[in-house]
């Protein structure tokens, strides 16, 4: 059953105020605005997919302007977005590869769409459904008042053995004896050594990245060499691959395909993910700085 869309329409002098200053909205025809999970209770530390489906009726080469709702306490890993004719309209899908990394429940608001509605000219807002996910394990402790409250004891209990352990190592020094030191030279001053971060090149990094990948060539594995390769061009983890391609670092069409190699080994189900990995490899073997 197709999920329904709700639309919220601009006001008139909001829109006329922003037209100045801001890109004219698209002129579209939503049939419909869905965004699902490909599971709807995840475990923690397991990636899992957030998806976003949007249907047009008529042709559009490239849908823009698809804007993605907070995720809570979700980690964003990468996405991809993808338009395709569907028959005389138009399919758009974005996939966003995420994690949880505590238990509970999370509400993830709709996502939504800015655009001129083509049926009757004029400029609304359209809404996917909303999204409630049940990740399963222990939710954080600080996660609401009742784990406040839980924790207050705990604080009191850590506090009262801390203040006891100073009082006895005060009175101990009391004492304690000073100690008696001899008199001698002072030591000649040396120049204190200084601790010099690494920074890798991309490709420092693709030779860890490859060393990392043969050694363990899992999914684990998959992840830590993209790190890498994700470090050494500059990008955090809050990017998406399509971020992370557009920087000025990754403008080797060779390292770009190493990078997108990677996404694929990282997050591919398991029956893909060995030649995924080989693939991968390839890509690491063909990549020349």
């Amino acid at each position: 059953m197709r999920a329904s869309i709700v639309v919220a329409a601009f006001a008139l002098t909001a829109a006329l105020a922003g037209a100045a200053g801001a890109d004219p909205l698209p002129r579209l025809s939503v049939a419909s605005f869905t965004f699902s999970a490909d599971t709807r209770t995840p475990a923690q530390e397991q990636p899992f997919h957030l998806v976003i489906d949007v249907r047009l009726n008529g042709r559009v080469v490239d849908l823009e302007g698809v804007v993605l709702p907070q995720l809570g306490t979700l980690e964003i890993l990468g996405d991809e977005k993808h338009t395709l004719a569907a028959g005389s309209g138009t399919a758009y899908r974005e996939t966003i590869a995420v994690v949880a990394h505590q238990g509970g429940e999370i509400r993830i608001p709709p996502a939504y769409l800015d655009a001129v509605d083509a049926r009757d000219g004029k400029p609304k807002r359209f809404l996917s459904n909303e999204l409630t996910l049940h990740v399963a394990g222990p939710a954080s402790v600080l996660t609401g008042p009742r784990g406040v409250a839980r924790l207050l004891p705990i604080l009191g209990f850590l506090a009262g053995a801390l203040v006891i352990v100073g009082l006895a190592f005060a009175a101990f020094g009391m004492r304690r004896p000073a100690a008696v030191v001899p008199a001698s030279e002072p030591p000649p001053s040396e120049k204190p050594a200084v601790a010099l971060a690494r920074s890798d090149g991309p490709s420092e990094a693709a030779a860890i990245a490859r060393e990392r990948l043969v050694r363990d060539p899992s999914r684990e594995g998959a992840l830590a060499a993209r790190s890498a390769l994700w470090r050494a061009v500059g990008a955090n983890d809050g990017e998406t691959l399509a971020d992370v391609v557009r920087r000025p670092a990754a403008h080797d069409p060779a390292l770009r395909a190493v990078l997108r190699a990677l996404e694929r080994a990282a997050f591919t189900d398991d029956l893909d993910r060995p030649a995924a990995i080989d693939d991968a490899l390839r890509a690491l073997d063909g990549y020349r700085a």
